[in-house]
């Protein structure tokens, strides 16, 4: 199901690469740009959608250590690809973007063979070729009914974030705009990669309370404990971003990037709201895909995830950025709105121990 979808995306994006970017900006300048790397990055995702399937499963069965080996290599070879292939080391031709689009594909190309070599090999979990294609009628009705939910959130939330990109597109001094979000946002996620890992184990730890048949008392007891472990560690991770933003990232590596003081301006405001809602990212992240999504509530997660998106933060920043025009660092503002908006919701899930589900099947 996962290649099925992401060969749909990457046939798109290889065949209409110019149409795909029209989407997300009127900029000419970053169309061009962009035609060349989303062409080659689009067919990536192929094979990363099969090897994320694969890792998230052997995650499930409590071994987390297997996917942190693999990002790692994955991560050491993407970023060597692109200095190498960017600038043109070791007698290699210099080739910019391009370059920076086949280092991203040969990174996920290295995933999959890791992956897959692997799950040839693995015999605490063995791959059955034949179950992948006939699976049975109750496990496929389990994982339509469970995953379904789950897909529409992610797909939703997915097309949602990425409209901060097209709005951004067609506001005034876009280039910008988007230079700032895509410094601060790679910042942000360097800084949250903990967080994602909290949720991802809560889920496991949830899951699994459940299926043993721990009492409904003690599985909300853990969901809340994991909350608060994730609130408490986002509150500290914020502040360690804050810190190492004003002494490290702003006066050395900002420059890196040749940024207009116009967009230097706006990636440090940005900069300051993921800071500020650091801890509510934390709590939220945990509660919709550990918690709510371990305890088997998935209808719940995709409204507690969606309906701030779309209902308040995407209406406010096409309000204040294409309507009213607002300067531009007001308009970074927004970014917060979605995590103070679900903060409320998520902690009533919580406190009303609806979500716990028992999803296991005894056959």
């Amino acid at each position: 199901v996962a290649g099925g979808i992401s060969s749909l995306c990457a046939l798109t994006m290889g065949l209409f690469p110019r149409q795909v970017l029209m989407l997300i900006t009127d900029n000419a300048r970053l169309v061009e740009l962009g035609t060349s790397y989303i062409r080659i990055v689009g067919f990536s995702y192929i094979l990363n959608s099969l090897s994320s399937i694969y890792i998230g499963m052997q995650q499930s069965i409590e071994n987390p250590r297997f996917g942190m080996t693999v990002f790692a290599i994955s991560t050491v070879c993407n970023t060597a690809g692109n200095y190498i292939l960017i600038f043109g080391k070791l007698g290699l031709p210099a080739l910019g973007i391009t370059g920076a689009a086949i280092a991203t594909f040969s990174s996920r190309v290295v995933e999959f063979v890791i992956s897959l070599v692997y799950a040839l090999h693995c015999k605490q979990m063995p791959l059955l070729p034949a179950c992948i294609l006939r699976p049975g009628k109750a496990t496929f009705r389990s994982f339509v009914k469970f995953s379904t939910p789950v897909l529409l959130n992610e797909t939703l939330w997915g097309t949602g974030t990425s409209l901060y990109t097209v709005i951004m597109g067609h506001m005034a001094a876009s280039g910008d705009l988007i230079a700032a979000y895509t410094v601060a946002g790679s910042i942000d996620k360097l800084s949250t990669a903990g967080i994602y890992g909290i949720a991802n184990a809560a889920a496991v730890i949830v899951g699994k309370e459940i299926g043993i048949g721990s009492s409904h008392e003690s599985v909300v007891r853990i969901g809340k404990a994991v909350c608060l472990t994730a609130f408490l560690f986002a509150l500290a991770l914020g502040g360690v971003e804050l810190l190492a933003f004003f002494t490290l990232l702003r006066p050395y590596v900002l420059p890196l990037f040749s940024l207009s003081a116009g967009a230097a301006a706006m990636c440090a405001v940005m900069v300051y709201c993921y800071a500020g809602v650091m801890p509510l990212h934390g709590f939220s992240s945990t509660m919709v895909v550990g918690v709510l999504r371990g305890g088997g509530d998935v209808r719940a997660s995709l409204l507690i995830d969606n309906f701030p998106l779309w209902c308040m933060e995407l209406p406010l920043m096409c309000l204040l950025g294409l309507v009213l025009k607002v300067p531009n660092e007001v308009f970074c503002l927004c970014i917060a709105i979605e995590h103070l908006a679900k903060t409320p919701i998520g902690l009533w899930r919580i406190h009303s121990g609806k979500w716990v589900h028992d999803i296991t099947r005894s056959d």
